[in-house]
């Protein structure tokens, strides 16, 4: 029984990941963005300061391909440019162009306003219930899947290839 309500709450904890992570691809649907460009497009709106694709990959995860393919129609927009980093001309800084910018503050910005009322509503004893479970809860996943064992096999990586 008790095993049962763990995957309950597995069950329900990735059902509200999901549907916190449907919330964002809509409204970048809504804005004719794939949720990479859109992410680009917070991450270089909250920042307020150019990034290369390296930091950007390294912060949120993303393979350089797929961010690489993003940041091509993001240029071809006219929202970004890539600009060589000072003293390193092989790093490129993401730079918003001045409609980037525009957009950001029109598109982006809202939505992180939409966020900042969200948190709002909980409260402040809200709001630090939920930050320190969620950092208990990712501290105690990533010391679970530390100590997981590696697959067998020797030592490549297994693909599944789906017809």
């Amino acid at each position: 029984m008790k095993r049962q309500r763990a995957y309950d709450a597995l069950e329900e904890l990735n059902q509200l990941y999901k549907q916190m992570d449907g919330i964002y691809h809509r409204y970048a649907r809504r804005l004719g963005l794939s949720d990479t460009a859109f992410w680009i497009l917070y991450c270089l709106g909250e920042e307020g300061a150019p990034l290369t694709q390296r930091e950007l990959c390294g912060s949120w995860s993303y393979p350089p391909q797929t961010v690489n393919s993003a940041l091509k129609g993001l240029e071809r927009q006219g929202l970004l440019a890539l600009v060589p980093r000072a003293g390193n001309r092989k790093d490129k800084e993401m730079v918003l162009t001045p409609a980037g910018r525009e957009y950001v503050r029109r598109a982006v910005e809202p939505l992180m306003e939409a966020e900042r009322r969200a948190l709002s509503a909980l409260g402040d004893g809200g709001r630090e219930q939920l930050f320190s479970l969620t950092r208990r809860y990712i501290r105690a996943l990533e010391t679970g899947t530390d100590r997981l064992p590696a697959p067998a096999g020797d030592g490549e990586k297994e693909y599944v290839k789906i017809p």
